[in-house]
């Protein structure tokens, strides 16, 4: 909606003022413009202005004196804008003027130019359903992140002749919806709990109405996961078997959390394949078993793939698992050209001796119970705990220490601190892996002689064998040890 106002005309040349207000959005904008009465416009013969101010809805702007020279005919003088919330609106209408005069020194009633106008602002009056649909709900529950809401609105014009133009959807103060249609549908509400909606219309004219409040409540969904798989060779197709190393059949048992809607849990289920075969099954209760049939080669190994899901989301979870390849705990084999093999845990091959486990050593007393136990496994293991403790001396810029089977290999790196040391320049200990007997070990740094212990206490002892400056680097200190 746009409104004109022009106020009376005075001096020579006759001049008067003219304010353009458009109302749209809510909001007022407006701009004041100096015309003649002839029509002239541009940079033609004018008179100062004094006094100039405008007034929108009670919000006065004061714009004040402009010379001659700094303004053109029908160009504007100045623009802003007010919103609506800030007028006074009576009798569902908002006035508007103009009051300013030419061709005088300072302001004087008898030059003076004004007129005013109002412009009708009913708000619509705007109604949203709370009987809204719903998509992809659980049981009549909005679920978070899943669930579409659908609301329908509507609304009355608050000025007769006018139409709504559109509608607007708020979700918690946030506009979630904008277009010409009366329906709107809020997508994924991401957080379960209580929340707002409201609708906005907008009218014709700019006016704007806002619905009442509806309440929702949205629940959280919380996905399946699992516990634990088990992929096992079986001897049958069925439960009456056992697990077998050469068994071509297969026991798969998936055990898992099911899906929730809120604290509800909802039936889920686990879809099982195995690689290479054309096998599919499902498992409709946690801790179910399923059995297949002779598929399984016994010199062959099979990844098996669970996948959970349910009837309500399209949210799955993957788990991979392995049945490996047949074999006995032990397997022998022989040929005429590599002679015998043996092999734990895996089948075995001609001319080897291969295990497909860790080796354990274990020390035992006279009952068999164990005292004390070490693996070896492809590679030795580092330790993460009970490393060198600094007790005095150079500070420790790294240490590692590995263990293989009952064989530790330890390693310091000490920072040099640029001075000259005699007699011990590291002193610490370590607290497990203690060797069986007390370690000496001799390095150089420099030209210089350095003795190093460990004692089978854990006290750790560095010491220049003379008079040794530590410039730069590290100082190295290497013990390999059983304990």
């Amino acid at each position: 909606m746009t409104k004109t106002v022009t106020t009376n005309a005075v001096a020579d040349p006759s001049q008067y003022f003219s304010l353009v207000v458009t109302f749209s959005e809510g909001v007022f904008n407006w701009q004041v413009i100096s015309r003649r009465s002839d029509g002239q416009t541009g940079n033609v013969v004018r008179n100062s202005i004094y006094g100039l101010s405008v007034n929108i809805g009670g919000n006065s702007v004061y714009i004040g004196d402009l010379d001659w020279r700094d303004y053109q005919v029908g160009v504007a003088l100045r623009a802003g804008s007010v919103p609506l919330s800030s007028c006074v609106v009576n009798n569902g209408a908002v006035s508007i003027s103009v009051s300013g005069n030419y061709n005088h020194g300072t302001w004087d009633s008898s030059y003076r130019c004004y007129g005013s106008d109002t412009i009708t602002i009913v708000s619509p009056t705007v109604t949203l359903d709370p009987n809204y649909t719903l998509t992809d709900d659980y049981q009549g529950q909005i679920v978070g992140g899943i669930t579409q809401i659908t609301f329908s609105m509507s609304a009355v014009v608050g000025t007769v002749g006018n139409t709504i133009d559109s509608y607007r959807l708020y979700l918690d103060g946030v506009q979630v919806y904008n277009g010409t249609s009366s329906t709107g549908t809020i997508t994924a509400l991401t957080s379960a709990g209580t929340h707002t909606v409201y609708a906005v219309a907008v009218e014709s004219n700019g006016a704007t109405g806002q619905s009442s409040s509806v309440s929702i409540t949205t629940v959280g969904y919380t996905a399946p996961s699992f516990t634990k798989v088990s992929s096992v060779r079986w001897s049958t197709s069925d439960d009456t078997g056992q697990s077998a190393d050469d068994g071509t059949h297969a026991k798969l048992t998936p055990v898992y959390v099911q899906s929730k809607v809120g604290s509800t849990s909802i039936p889920t289920y686990c879809r099982v394949t195995i690689t290479g075969t054309s096998y599919t099954g499902i498992v409709s209760t946690s801790g179910g078993s399923l059995y297949t049939g002779a598929i399984l080669l016994d010199t062959q190994s099979y990844t098996v793939t669970y996948t959970l899901y349910d009837d309500f989301s399209s949210v799955t979870v993957v788990r991979t698992d392995t049945i490996s390849i047949g074999g006995r705990g032990l397997d022998m084999i022989h040929d005429a050209t590599d002679g015998y093999g043996v092999a734990f845990g895996m089948k075995a091959t001609a001319g080897r001796n291969d295990s497909a486990y860790p080796i354990r050593v274990v020390e035992l007393d006279s009952s068999g119970t164990i005292l004390k136990s070490s693996e070896m496994g492809s590679t030795p293991t580092l330790a993460t705990q009970s490393l060198v403790t600094r007790t005095s001396g150079l500070t420790i810029n790294t240490q590692s220490l590995y263990i293989y089977g009952r064989v530790a290999f330890l390693t310091l790196y000490l920072r040099a601190d640029g001075a000259t040391h005699s007699g011990n320049i590291f002193e610490g200990s370590i607290s497990d892996y203690l060797p069986i007997n007390n370690v000496m070990n001799a390095s150089y740094f420099s030209q210089t002689a350095i003795g190093c212990s460990l004692r089978a206490d854990g006290v750790l002892t560095v010491r220049a064998l003379g008079s040794v400056y530590l410039d730069s680097g590290n100082v190295v200190v290497t013990f390999t040890y059983m304990f």
